[in-house]
C-alpha cells in the first residue's frame, strides 16, 4: 500500500496514486516470485540457495510484505491464512501449519521476512509512478513537431533526443526488470475480499 506519508509534490503523480491501488512483489500467476520479479534475485535472503521451494518465498510475501493483504492482522491470527495462500498442496499446508505453529521459524525463512519488511513499498510506489511521468514527457518531447519549430529550436531538440532516447531505454529495462515490484492489484493472484481481512478491519475501526 502507497505511504501516505511520503510527499508527492506533483499534482499528476498524487492523482495517479489515489487513482490505483498498488502492490509490491504481489503473485501475478503460479510462477515462483523470482520469476516473476527478477530483481528479487539480488537479495541473498531470497535466492535458490536459501530458499529452494518458491512456496517459502511465497509465504514470506504473505506474511511479512507490508502490501499484503493480511500485513496488519496479528501474527497468530494470520498464519493458517498465510499457509494456505502459499502452499499448493495439502501434504505442504498440513506439515507448514505443524512446524510454524508456534510462530517458530527457520533461520533462512525469519531472514527473508526481515528482509520484506525492510522494502520501502511507498517509495517503490513513487518510484514506479515517477517512472511512467517521466516516461510520458520524453514521448512528448521526442513527438514534437519539428515542421513547426524554429531553427534554434531544432537545434535545441537535435541535441536533446539522443538522452530523451537514452532515458526510455533506461526505464525500459528499469520496467522489464521488475518495475521496483510494483503491480497494480487488479493484475495480481491477491484477493482482497478476504472475509478474515474485512472482519479484522471492522474491529479495529468499531
Amino acid at each position: 500500500m502507497f505511504d501516505k506519508d511520503v510527499i508527492v509534490e506533483d499534482e499528476k503523480l498524487i492523482e495517479l496514486l489515489l487513482d490505483r491501488r498498488y502492490l509490491v512483489g504481489a503473485p501475478k500467476n503460479e510462477k515462483d516470485l523470482r520469476i516473476q520479479y527478477p530483481e528479487l534475485y539480488d537479495y541473498p535472503e531470497f535466492s535458490r540457495s536459501r530458499l529452494r521451494n518458491a512456496d517459502d518465498l511465497l509465504f514470506v510475501w504473505w506474511f511479512r510484505c507490508a502490501t499484503s493483504p493480511y500485513y496488519d492482522l496479528p501474527d497468530e491470527r494470520k498464519l493458517d491464512m498465510c499457509i494456505n495462500r502459499a502452499y499448493r498442496s495439502e501434504a505442504r499446508r498440513a506439515a507448514k501449519v505443524e512446524a510454524f505453529g508456534t510462530l517458530k521459524f527457520p533461520d533462512e525463512i525469519k531472514a527473508a521476512m526481515k528482509r520484506m519488511e525492510s522494502i520501502n513499498t511507498g517509495a517503490r510506489v513513487e518510484n514506479y509512478v515517477r517512472l511512467l511521468n517521466l516516461r510520458s514527457n520524453c514521448h512528448k518531447m521526442l513527438d514534437a513537431d519539428v515542421t513547426k519549430m524554429s531553427e534554434e529550436d531544432k537545434d535545441a531538440w537535435t541535441k536533446r533526443a539522443p538522452s530523451l532516447w537514452k532515458m526510455l531505454q533506461d526505464t525500459q529495462r528499469d520496467l522489464e526488470r521488475g518495475a521496483y515490484g510494483v503491480v497494480d492489484v487488479e493484475d495480481t493472484a491477491v484477493d482482497e475480499d478476504d472475509g478474515a481481512v474485512k472482519d479484522f478491519r471492522n474491529e479495529q475501526t468499531a
